[in-house]
């Protein structure tokens, strides 16, 4: 069976690492709706492998967040893994080739972890990430729900290159990591895509307004997400990303495809993309 991975990435144009620290411990805390699980703490000191003296944590402890992660200059670096279930770090992310330093928020969840939390749960949980993001100045940001095999467990979104990765999604993690940064481009189209002030400045006056029109049925149903904050605004292609087609699960829902296409064609025109 095929397994899946919801990856939340948000970017900063800023050799701080992601998310405030304020924000980053917001973020912990309400991860504690999850239920009483615990978490190894991992730092740019440490190695991605548990160890007898691993640090862990509850979720949702935020004095325990506190001392295993403290903050510095008004950020944290370094990340917490429950299992493979659930994963959230901020980091800083290494130039590649031409590219530009960046920061990074990353939130992760299994197809198991938001079955058992339900979507709901998880929903609210990723609208928590964008707007701390959005808070702590984000300038773009992507939600992918995709075989985890192609995002290494959302490490393709981020600048190391995972050589055991398909081939299109090294290129696609290349050509973004060089151009994306410093050109305002957006790296693709995903389920979820947040767009700061400055890359909607690229794009039509009306382009919130005209996404609400074409996100939504003939009966007028919203067929997409549209989340508006201060700094930018999060769309989302379908409202679940882990319901398909009703011809299998697998497979693409026609309205999801035309809302697909239009953002395609938006970022395109707008030289987004």
């Amino acid at each position: 069976m095929t397994k899946h991975m919801l990856c939340s990435s948000l970017y900063f144009r800023s050799e701080h690492p992601g998310l405030r620290a304020e924000s980053y411990q917001q973020l912990w805390k309400h991860l504690g709706v999850l239920g009483n699980r615990i978490g190894d703490v991992y730092t740019v000191e440490t190695v991605t492998v548990t160890t007898p003296d691993q640090v862990q944590i509850q979720l949702g402890d935020v004095e325990s967040f506190r001392v295993a992660l403290p903050e510095e200059n008004g950020f944290i670096e370094g990340g917490i893994a429950v299992d493979e279930d659930i994963v959230v770090c901020s980091h800083r992310e290494a130039p590649w080739r031409n590219g530009h330093a960046l920061g990074r928020s990353l939130l992760n969840f299994s197809h198991e972890a938001i079955n058992s939390a339900s979507w709901e749960v998880v929903l609210e949980l990723l609208h928590h990430h964008v707007r701390l993001a959005d808070d702590s100045g984000a300038f773009y940001g992507l939600i992918d729900f995709a075989d985890e095999r192609e995002t290494i467990h959302g490490g393709t979104y981020g600048s190391v290159v995972h050589l055991d990765a398909p081939l299109r999604s090294i290129a696609e993690q290349s050509i973004w990591l060089q151009q994306g940064a410093k050109q305002n481009r957006v790296r693709s189209v995903y389920w979820g895509n947040y767009l700061s002030n400055e890359l909607l400045e690229e794009l039509s006056d009306n382009f919130i307004e005209d996404y609400r029109k074409e996100a939504q049925t003939l009966n007028g149903d919203a067929t997409g997400l549209i989340w508006e904050f201060p700094r930018g605004v999060f769309l989302s292609i379908s409202l679940d990303p882990t319901v398909g087609s009703i011809f299998g699960e697998d497979m693409i829902h026609f309205d999801t495809l035309q809302n697909l296409n239009w953002l395609v064609e938006q970022f395109t025109e707008a030289r987004l993309l």
